[in-house]
C-alpha cells in the first residue's frame, strides 16, 4: 500500500497491517482501529483530520474491499462516521455479528485454562465485535 513518506514514517512498521481486502479471515474492527492508528498520528486539528482520513481510507483498501467503496456513489460518504458505518456493515455483516454475539453469551472457561487466560479470550472475543449491543451487566 502506498502512503506518503510523512504517513509511511509515522508507522514503524510501513502499512502491511493497514491494507484491507475484504476478506472473511480479516477483521475489520481492528483494520479500522489500525488506520486510525497511523492517521491520526499525524497530530491534525478536527476538520483536517476527518478530511484527512477520509481522503486517505480508500488507499488501505485492496480487492473486493476496494471495489466496494468504488461502487458508493459519489458524495454519499460525507463524514468518517458514515465511511465506518457503511464500512462495517459491508464487511461486518449480520450473520457474523449474531455468530459472535452467541459466542460471547455462551462464553465458558476451557478445561484447565486459567482464569486469566479465559477473561483474556473473553476481552478478546468482545474487541472483536464492539457492536455486540450486549449489556455491560451481562458481560460480567
Amino acid at each position: 500500500m502506498w502512503f506518503p513518506s510523512s504517513i509511511r514514517g509515522a508507522h514503524p512498521g510501513g502499512c502491511k497491517r493497514c491494507s484491507f481486502h475484504g476478506l472473511w479471515s480479516e477483521d475489520p474492527n481492528q483494520h479500522l482501529k489500525d488506520f486510525l492508528k497511523l492517521v491520526d498520528s499525524l497530530d491534525l486539528d478536527g476538520e483536517n483530520r476527518e478530511r484527512t482520513r477520509l481522503r486517505l481510507f480508500q488507499f488501505s483498501l485492496r480487492d473486493q474491499a476496494s471495489n466496494w467503496l468504488e461502487r458508493l456513489p459519489a458524495g454519499s460518504i460525507t463524514t468518517w462516521e458514515d465511511l465506518t458505518t457503511r464500512f462495517l456493515a459491508q464487511f461486518f455483516p449480520p450473520g457474523r455479528t449474531a455468530k459472535l454475539r452467541n459466542d460471547i453469551l455462551m462464553f465458558q472457561q476451557h478445561h484447565g485454562e486459567s482464569l486469566s487466560e479465559a477473561w483474556t479470550r473473553f476481552k478478546d472475543l468482545l474487541q472483536k465485535v464492539p457492536h455486540h449491543g450486549i449489556d455491560r451487566w451481562l458481560q460480567i
